[in-house]
């Protein structure tokens, strides 16, 4: 696949160079918009479904349905929680990074948009393996959601949606996200990552998009010190995104009296 890549800045303060300047507030402020979409439109449209079926459904069916609710409710309630804490951080404040485990914070993006790839007929398949990264929890959930939910949109009913991990090292792990849709020419993978909004094109199944996403991954990657980039082998042959980030350093041994 061709590839379009970002240049490893390194940068902790709170503005990108480039044609937009992007603010840690604008950050959390779309990491919020995004994340909190895919429960709240899961929990609308099982309630839509409940409310159309209500007389038939028996009460095994409506307890699941509600059952659904609930957990997308649950899911939407720990996310407005952690962006809260993020939203604190006052202006030139270092983001705080920890250690941070890679596979929980992918699962629980993939769990936030299971109901959207289902209703879709996509599948998404993950294999990461339960490794410490550097960086913020709430923030690298963002991204890999934010990639996720793109590669969902540009796929073709009954294709898969693959997480994966690639080229661990002893500093630095690469995540990718690897779907098998609309692909993008040489001319779109060049003009992302350049500090400005895209163009957003609709999805396979004409689902609309503001072309911020991939523009506040990019603002995030850097915060964490790392890089990311894109390829495809032009039109219909699929999208890989990847991000590398760094390794958390390894735990000092306790000390023994």
């Amino acid at each position: 696949m061709e590839k379009n890549e970002t240049a490893d800045t390194g940068m902790m303060d709170d503005k990108m160079t480039g044609p937009e300047t992007i603010t840690i507030p604008i950050v959390i402020a779309r990491a919020f918009a995004h994340d909190t979409r895919s429960p709240l439109a899961s929990m609308i449209n099982l309630l839509e479904e409940t409310l159309g079926e209500f007389e038939s459904l028996s009460s095994k069916d409506l307890k699941r349905r509600l059952g659904g609710v609930l957990t997308s409710a649950q899911r939407l309630l720990g996310t407005i929680e952690d962006l809260q804490t993020l939203a604190m951080i006052q202006p030139g404040q270092a983001i705080p990074l920890s250690e941070t485990n890679l596979a929980d914070e992918t699962e629980m993006a993939v769990l936030m948009l299971q109901d959207g790839a289902t209703k879709k007929g996509v599948e998404i398949k993950r294999s990461i393996p339960s490794i410490k990264v550097l960086a913020n929890p709430v923030l690298l959930r963002a991204v890999v959601q934010n990639l996720i939910s793109n590669a969902i949109k540009f796929s073709i009913p009954g294709e898969s949606v693959i997480i994966s991990a690639e080229n661990l090292k002893k500093d630095g792990i690469t995540i990718s996200v690897t779907d098998y849709g609309q692909g993008m020419t040489t001319d779109k993978t060049s003009s992302l990552f350049q500090g400005k909004a895209v163009v957003s094109s609709n999805g396979t199944m004409l689902e609309r998009g503001h072309g911020v996403g991939l523009l506040n991954c990019q603002k995030i990657i850097e915060i964490f010190h790392g890089k990311i980039w894109a390829e495809s082998d032009g039109k219909g042959q699929g999208s890989k995104f990847s991000f590398s980030i760094p390794l958390a350093p390894p735990t000092p041994p306790a000390k023994t009296e």
